[in-house]
């Protein structure tokens, strides 16, 4: 079975988590707006859908 995050709208749980630690670290004031994209840019190298539209839609809407 698939999964389907209910948060950021990743296809794994563990990339969900590390979706959630970036921003997390983002709203505790330890990384701003531009940093956030960069990580996102980086994890996409172990997960495909980090820089997918819906999930910077889901980050964007945490964020703010």
């Amino acid at each position: 079975m698939e999964y389907i995050s209910n948060s950021f709208g990743m296809y794994s749980e563990e990339g969900d988590k590390r979706v959630g630690a970036i921003v997390m670290s983002a709203i505790e004031g330890k990384c701003p707006w531009n940093r956030v994209m960069w990580r996102l840019d980086h994890l996409e190298l172990e997960f495909e859908a980090a820089t997918d539209t819906a999930v910077s839609e889901a980050v964007w809407e945490r964020f703010s």
